[in-house]
């Protein structure tokens, strides 16, 4: 038995010794730099109000999806992903590639990512971002369509894109854009227009929730 334990603090010691090059305060920046998507600790949730931290209507990134009050709104992600793509006139897979190309930023951006989103389950991944990507510049194409009354090319009866429902919709996903776990990074909805406008720069644009993103 002691020589198993020996075994094992030897074993220990190995280990930690790898990491101690990963100490050193350029390389621990960078790796924190790099998380920028946290989870709410529980402690918090309990002490304060736990629905401030959940999505209401809509799940936007790996932390919240496939839960079941947010599955009703896959449908109609997946809607506005063939209305971007057939409005752009480009193939699928170019804007899965685009994503594809930052996968490792993306899955770093978020601290304590799920195994179900990592390796063999990348495509997963990076087909949830794809659709929630390009679901948010939908959000944004159809505000500015409606506020100078042009149109969306959605059904007029459509539950979520038409005029009158996306009006008393969009305060609820707004809320749920702004939720801390509820998030996508930057560079997804920047990969995506890139694509859908032939490699033309992006320019600015701040959204009515005040994020800053691209359009």
């Amino acid at each position: 038995a002691l020589r198993s334990e020996k075994g094992n603090c030897s074993s220990w010691v190995v280990e930690m010794e790898k990491l101690l090059e990963d100490t050193s305060p350029s390389v621990e920046m960078a790796r924190w730099n790099q998380r920028y998507i946290h989870r709410v600790p529980e402690c918090i949730k309990k002490t304060t109000n736990r629905d401030a931290y959940q999505p209401q209507f809509v799940s936007l990134g790996p932390l919240h999806h496939g839960e079941p009050h947010l599955l009703p709104m896959e449908e109609h992600k997946r809607r506005a992903v063939l209305h971007l793509v057939k409005r752009a006139g480009k193939p699928l897979t170019e804007f899965i590639a685009a994503i594809e190309e930052v996968a490792d930023e993306l899955e770093g951006a978020y601290d304590h990512l799920d195994n179900r989103w990592r390796g063999v389950n990348r495509g997963r991944f990076v087909q949830m971002m794809v659709t929630d990507g390009c679901f948010l510049l939908e959000l944004m194409r159809i505000q500015a369509a409606i506020r100078v009354n042009a149109d969306t090319d959605y059904a007029a009866n459509d539950p979520v894109f038409s005029n009158s429902s996306f009006v008393n919709l969009l305060p609820i996903m707004r809320n749920d854009m702004i939720v801390m776990e509820n998030q996508i990074p930057l560079v997804v909805l920047q990969r995506i227009k890139f694509v859908r406008s032939n490699g033309t720069p992006p320019v600015s644009y701040l959204f009515p929730s005040g994020c800053l993103t691209h359009i």
